[in-house]
């Protein structure tokens, strides 16, 4: 799988509140730098998210990412 079609995945659990795919997306070690959680391993911080947030739409701009760092 490549990075574009990873983060299409997160985005689509994401919204969907589909947590446990979302965190299957990182290692075991993965960790998020969150602006608001500060930094959690990637299981926590989505648990807590999810927890936290009752209705969410997300979407993929891919115009806004740089092309060659998604391949």
């Amino acid at each position: 799988m490549n990075k574009k079609e990873i983060a299409r995945q997160y985005i689509t659990h994401l919204e969907n509140g589909n947590i446990e795919q979302v965190i299957s997306l990182f290692n075991q070690n993965g960790m998020v730098d969150s602006p608001l959680y500060g930094i959690k391993k990637a299981d926590e911080f989505y648990r807590e998210l999810n927890n936290d947030t009752s209705n969410s739409e997300l979407y993929f701009r891919i115009q806004e990412l740089n092309a060659t760092n998604l391949n």
